[in-house]
């Protein structure tokens, strides 16, 4: 009987691990992540990656919840938050992995809403990068690191950065606020 149990938990955990898929949003419909005809295998929960590449746009809307990753990559693709949107990504979050160039980066664009970065936030990590934090939007980074210009194609202002430097030594000036 002990046997038969533990052999049963197993399935299910391998199960459990083979129901986590990526899921890439298409832009099939319109740009609203709202929108489940926008996604390639369904919305995106805690167990999935959610990918954004290929110049896509997406708009999130309303409260989507929790969700495994967020990687903007593969051409310069666009997340923007709006009022009322919300997003908690668990584990890390990359805005321009891969891709993008100088002057037309991957862009994760928050407008309003809230923007919860439960583990690892990178900007520009072997691709072109830019976050923009505006109009009352709020983005917490939960005592996890916020990676700038990361690994050898990760860039800022043009100047490629290694993965050790400091904010410091990244960004000549940091404005936080609204003026």
């Amino acid at each position: 009987m002990r046997m038969r149990i533990v052999l049963c938990t197993g399935i299910v955990l391998c199960l459990a691990g083979a129901l986590s898929a990526d899921t890439d949003f298409t832009e099939a419909v319109d740009n609203l992540w709202s929108n489940v005809g926008n996604w390639s295998a369904g919305f995106p929960d805690d167990a999935d990656k959610a990918n954004f590449r290929n110049g896509v746009s997406a708009v999130l809307d309303y409260n989507a919840g929790i969700i495994k990753n967020l990687a903007i990559e593969g051409g310069a693709s666009k997340v923007t938050l709006v009022d009322g949107a919300e997003l908690a990504v668990r584990d890390w979050s990359i805005v321009g992995y891969n891709g993008g160039e100088q002057g037309n980066p991957h862009i994760l664009e928050l407008l309003g809403g809230l923007y919860n970065a439960n583990a690892r936030l990178y900007v520009g990590y072997t691709g072109f990068g830019l976050m923009i934090v505006d109009n009352d939007a709020v983005l917490n980074i939960n005592a996890q690191t916020l990676g700038i210009g990361q690994e050898e194609n990760g860039v800022i202002g043009g100047t490629p950065r290694r993965h050790r430097e400091s904010l410091d030594e990244c960004l000549n000036s940091l404005a936080v606020g609204h003026w």
